[in-house]
């Protein structure tokens, strides 16, 4: 499934959670997304979506970033709002330690943040969960990776304090 695919499901399934919610807007999130991911530029124009029902809130923000000179990509999402899949899957598995020769999960620190890395190396692909705040998140996909030193790099490079400022 596609990352706007994956987000218009998971919104969906926050409207059948009761929790009360409160996220920023999105949109100010923007003006926030970097100009490069290593030397990667945005792919596309950055989509934003607030949800609200009720009470609830959240917000989502994703970003692309691709290379003419390879064939490497970036997927920047950002989320914040309580009760969001994603703030409630990285809370469940935050502490989770795998190996095997198709997967490694484990924690891992960026900058002052937790994070939870998910590195499949026989399908060079790579994620990064950044817990920023108490309900941010942000989610660093790449392909092709290979190496957790090369996703954890691009994650350092992020605006993550300004990203986690926004959600106070």
């Amino acid at each position: 499934m596609n990352t706007k695919g994956l987000i218009i499901l998971t919104s969906v399934c926050l409207l059948l959670i009761s929790v009360p919610a409160g996220a920023i807007d999105s949109k100010a999130w923007i003006t926030s997304l970097p100009d490069r991911v290593g030397r990667m530029q945005p792919s596309a124009k950055a989509d934003a979506m607030n949800m609200e029902s009720g009470d609830q809130r959240w917000s989502v923000v994703h970003q692309g970033y691709a290379s003419d000179k390879s064939e490497k990509h970036v997927d920047l999402t950002l989320v914040g709002g309580q009760g969001a899949p994603q703030i409630t899957s990285f809370q469940m598995m935050s502490s989770m330690k795998v190996e095997t020769e198709e997967q490694i999960i484990k924690p891992v620190t960026i900058s002052k943040y937790k994070g939870l890395l998910n590195l499949g190396p026989k399908d060079k692909r790579g994620t990064l969960m950044i817990r920023l705040g108490e309900d941010m998140i942000a989610i660093i996909e790449v392909a092709p990776i290979t190496k957790e030193t090369e996703i954890i790099t691009l994650a350092e490079q992020l605006p993550l304090d300004q990203f986690a400022a926004q959600a106070k």
